[in-house]
């Protein structure tokens, strides 16, 4: 059997700190690759697909409770009322308000009616600079 095939076959034994240090090596691998999509498609990142989406699931559910208890420490909750100034790189000031809700239970604010982002999105990922409103 040659070498390339033998390594390709052998099982791929993988040990990440976290899921950072996944990314890290996904990243790492992807370069001897011709794209990030090939990459992906390889065995050996199939083998370790489990993997990082397990530490990818534990690094949200951290994030999202994280989010959650700094949203109760600003003293607001889901469904509330909020606004925030937004000051753009040319100084131009932007009044956004909507009702804070939750995906993934991550919150998020989805702005009313009529109102994007320069960017396009219709919500934003809530942040300390809301405020709530009546």
């Amino acid at each position: 059997m040659k070498t390339t095939e033998w390594k390709r076959l052998e099982k791929i034994k993988l040990n990440f700190a976290d899921y950072s240090e996944a990314l890290q090596w996904v990243e790492l691998k992807a370069k001897g690759f011709k794209s990030v999509n090939e990459f992906y498609a390889s065995d050996e990142y199939k083998s370790a697909y489990l993997l990082i989406r397990k530490m990818y699931e534990v690094e949200q559910a951290a994030f999202a409770k994280k989010g959650m208890a700094e949203l109760k420490k600003a003293g607001l909750k889901i469904g509330d009322k909020v606004a925030y100034d937004f000051v753009s790189p040319y100084f131009n000031v932007e009044a956004y308000t909507g009702k804070i809700i939750e995906r993934m239970g991550i919150p998020y604010v989805q702005l009313d009616s009529g109102q994007k982002t320069m960017s396009g999105k219709k919500s934003v990922r809530w942040h300390k600079g809301f405020v709530r409103v009546s």
